[in-house]
């Protein structure tokens, strides 16, 4: 597997948004399978989101109407921040820890599947408490 490099506007367009996102957005609109029609997307303030190349790609694959504001700085307020740091942890808690590409790849997937729906669950219904403190901080980050 080679390295990515540097993850910038370029990179996160053409091995993330045009052969992953991009075709799964077209498939559900064709299936008609949106809710009311929208879906809309949430990105963080990340460079590589924000960048002019990213900004016209958008335009040009018709996605750029479907992007939920999120401003730069703002508190993660996604559950999957909530697993990214769960996979993070169980992962640097491994021994042995993995230390090559495959090894790390295989732990991903290990740990990936051994995150149960009570996680899940329990991430989901954190959300309403989270907005709520993030209107209490009047948008900044909080403490949960």
């Amino acid at each position: 597997m080679k390295s990515w490099g540097k993850i910038n506007g370029f990179t996160y367009i053409n091995r993330i948004i045009r052969p992953h996102l991009h075709p799964w957005y077209m498939s559900l609109h064709e299936a008609g399978n949106t809710n009311s029609g929208y879906i809309y997307f949430q990105q963080d303030g990340a460079a590589a989101h924000r960048s002019k190349y990213a900004t016209q790609a958008f335009n040009e694959l018709g996605m750029s109407s479907y992007i939920f504001p999120w401003p730069a700085s703002s508190p993660d307020m996604s559950p999957m921040e909530g697993v990214w740091r769960l996979l993070k942890h169980r992962i640097q808690d491994r021994h042995p820890r993995p230390v090559t590409i495959p090894a790390l790849y295989f732990a991903i997937q290990e740990k990936w599947d051994s995150i149960t729906s009570d996680e899940i669950l329990n991430l989901t219904s954190s959300v309403p408490e989270r907005v709520e403190e993030v209107l209490l901080n009047h948008g900044g980050h909080t403490s949960l």
